[in-house]
């Protein structure tokens, strides 16, 4: 029963976060992914590739794995443009 349980959390939806969520390959991991809109920003954060910040109130995009039980406790907040075009 319990594993079920945390099955079902890794996909709960994230507060603050809109839009589809999407599944991505990279590196040969899949990831999730949703954009966060400049009005849902409330927090900082610092993007795991260039190490900048992510500043209240800036768009981004908030990824996490898709084949972890708790991929939700690793999600990270990345610029959308690192994203794009970076890798982890």
């Amino acid at each position: 029963m319990a594993d079920r349980r945390r099955r079902q959390s890794a996909h709960r939806p994230l507060g603050g976060v809109s839009g589809p969520q999407r599944l991505e390959e990279r590196d040969g991991r899949q990831y999730y992914s949703r954009a966060v809109p400049g009005q849902r920003a409330t927090k900082a954060y610092t993007c795991p590739r260039c190490l900048g910040a992510i500043a209240a109130g800036q768009p981004h995009v908030v990824v996490w794995p898709a084949d972890e039980s708790d991929g939700l406790a690793q999600r990270r907040h990345w610029h959308t443009r690192c994203w794009q075009g970076g890798r982890e």
